[in-house]
């Protein structure tokens, strides 16, 4: 685990620092640790919601060293050690976050670095609440990094910045994943995307986007880009100048991500995708794995967990300790890393 570090530093003659400053500064870094790891868990698997709350506790910050903070994992599982901890990028990504956002451009950058805007907005608050909790207390500043290269916080234009996130709203581009539906009203057809959590409105690019996107209407699972709107619950309610749709036939991970630990792979694990009755089913028949669920956040979330409880029984197991069975999902398993 590569430690990220933060030092509240005093200009006090003695050095110390308010409870209630470390408090609030720990907290902000706390959601904007949660943050940026649900952005990255729902990236890596393509969730079209929020990450479970156990997968959220994967990043969970805790005291380290007297006088300093450190990010740690709460699920440093052995199995799944040397190939890939998204605790650590999601560090990674905090400092990159705290690089950026001190500096001009920071509402751009941010709008360029996470293409969902949900947690676009969030991270941009957590790092407002962050600036002004240290703004409270004149004479304290934050430097945060890796042992050796510490970097001081600060710089940020919070006028400008929530300016910049307020002109931009909940709106987003981006691509969602769902059922075309069309509907007939006094005005013509409507297509709209059923995401499973609701019907989302499509305006289309073109005329021509719009034809295409008819035959693919109750016809299967499809994946549909434009610039996509979020209502205050985070649920998808528009997507303008829609253009392309692709069916949905088969989906590619290229990391496996479950509450036991993480795996990041060389090739992806490639799943077939079907909805059928109302319920999405993903499969991998080389490695056995079904998952048959009533939305596609919970089905992509079994099919992960039943690969990394495969990695953990047979992919960490003695040849010698397995049967031909276990040996040949081994091999399988052995694939997506060698």
């Amino acid at each position: 685990m590569r430690k990220l570090k933060f030092d509240i530093e005093s200009e006090t003659d003695d050095k110390r620092v308010p409870l209630a400053l470390a408090s609030k500064v720990m907290g902000d870094v706390q959601s904007l640790l949660y943050h940026a790891g649900g952005y990255l868990v729902s990236k890596e698997m393509r969730l079209q919601g929020y990450p479970s709350k156990e997968l959220l506790n994967k990043f969970t910050l805790y005291v380290g060293t007297p006088g300093a903070e450190s990010i740690d994992s709460s699920t440093t599982k052995p199995s799944t050690a040397g190939f890939g901890n998204v605790v650590d990028e999601a560090a990674d990504l905090v400092k990159e976050i705290l690089d950026n956002m001190g500096g001009p451009g920071a509402g751009p950058w941010a709008d360029d670095r996470f293409t969902h805007p949900i947690y676009r907005n969030q991270i941009v608050a957590d790092v407002v609440s962050l600036d002004e909790h240290l703004s409270e207390y004149p004479g304290y500043s934050l430097t945060y990094g890796r042992e050796g290269d510490m970097e001081r916080f600060g710089g940020v234009d919070v006028d400008k910045l929530l300016e910049y996130v307020k002109k931009r709203g909940r709106i987003g581009a981006g691509t969602a994943l769902g059922m075309l539906k069309v509907t007939e009203t006094r005005k013509g057809n409507a297509i709209a995307l059923d995401t499973g959590d609701g019907m989302a409105r499509i305006t289309f690019f073109d005329a021509n986007s719009r034809a295409a996107a008819e035959t693919h209407a109750d016809s299967g699972p499809v994946i549909l880009s434009g610039e996509l709107s979020y209502s205050k619950d985070n649920l998808l309610v528009e997507i303008t100048r829609a253009g392309s749709v692709t069916p949905l036939n088969e989906i590619g991970f290229s990391r496996m991500v479950s509450m036991d630990g993480d795996v990041k792979l060389k090739s992806p694990v490639r799943a077939t995708v079907g909805f059928d009755g109302g319920t999405w089913v993903l499969r991998n028949d080389d490695l056995g794995i079904i998952s048959s669920k009533p939305d596609w956040d919970s089905a992509v979330r079994s099919f992960h967990d039943y690969f990394v409880f495969l990695w953990n029984q047979y992919f960490v197991a003695p040849g010698g300790d397995l049967d031909e069975e276990g040996l040949e999902v081994k091999e399988a398993l052995s694939a997506f890393v060698e």
